[in-house]
């Protein structure tokens, strides 16, 4: 009953289709599947070599300007600070030194009246680190700057250490970085494209040829067989399989060949005696006794 009523059922149900994708080749699927594969690392990789290069180069400027402290710790102290800092180069750091009134205690030239460094919430036990974006210092108010601050006690009470540099060389070989891989990763995705495409052709070369043979077999001539390729792979499986299919094929029609050759000779004896009888039947009908004809031609 169920069978019946699902056999009724309306409207029919469709078979599922396959979607636009899968109805593609094979060779076009494993292009696109892989490429996208291979384009998806290429992304991923360019993105965390642009991260680490510049995670690395600002670790190198934190170790610099570190170094840039350390050597005023000592002066912060004993509080014998000069009004100015000697300058080391903007990508070497600047300094300001703070009271903790917020009066500038000593900087680079250029730094004395106003504390712009202080940016960073000073600590004592260790130095802390940040980067700064729109820091006016020299006219650079679009800038990008990494600032460490370093908490001292001296004679005045606590004074805080500011160290800055900027990291115009770091966003530049960031942007050459990104610029680049914009460029070269769809050149080299066009080209992994192309190999992949030329590679799973190659690879389904042999198939091909075996299509190519089994379209070939004439149903009345079944020994004939396809080549098996020496490499042991998959596609040489499917030869074998393919040659003991048409092996057994062969073996079917000679079983019906002479299934049929043996059933026309075992008839042959009985249908031409039959033939004999009724031939023997209508030529003399005053003598024949037709049920009885009847009844052994029936038999």
């Amino acid at each position: 009953r169920r069978s019946e009523a699902a056999a009724t059922a309306w409207p029919p149900m469709a078979a599922e289709r396959p979607s636009w994708f899968r109805r593609r080749s094979l060779r076009l699927r494993v292009t696109v599947a892989a490429s996208a594969a291979l384009l998806v690392a290429l992304v991923i990789g360019a993105f965390a070599l642009i991260s680490l290069q510049r995670r690395s180069m600002v670790r190198e400027i934190d170790r610099s300007l570190r170094d840039r402290i350390v050597g005023l710790i000592d002066s912060a102290q004993r509080g014998e600070l000069t009004a100015q800092v000697p300058i080391t180069g903007r990508e070497t750091g600047i300094v300001q030194i703070l009271a903790s009134t917020g009066q500038v205690l000593a900087s680079t030239p250029g730094l004395e009246s106003v504390a712009v460094l202080n940016r960073v919430e000073p600590r004592p036990d260790a130095a802390t680190y940040r980067s700064v974006r729109g820091l006016d210092v020299f006219g650079d108010g679009g800038a990008n700057w990494r600032i460490a601050a370093l908490q001292v006690d001296s004679r005045i009470g606590p004074v805080y250490i500011f160290a800055a540099t900027t990291l115009g060389g770091v966003d530049h070989l960031s942007h050459r970085l990104s610029v680049l891989f914009t460029a070269g990763i769809p050149l080299l995705a066009l080209l992994l494209i192309l190999a992949v495409w030329f590679s799973v052709g190659r690879s389904l070369q042999p198939v091909e040829r075996l299509t190519t043979q089994v379209d070939q077999v004439d149903p009345e001539h079944l020994d004939f067989r396809v080549s098996e390729p020496s490499t042991g792979d998959e596609i040489a499986h499917l030869a074998t399989t393919m040659n003991g299919l048409l092996a057994r094929l062969q073996a079917a029609r000679e079983r019906e060949r002479r299934f049929a050759a043996d059933a026309s000779h075992e008839l042959r004896s009985p249908l031409a005696a039959a033939r004999l009888g009724l031939e023997v039947a209508v030529a003399h009908p005053d003598r024949t006794d037709w049920n009885e004809v009847a009844s052994d031609t029936l038999a």
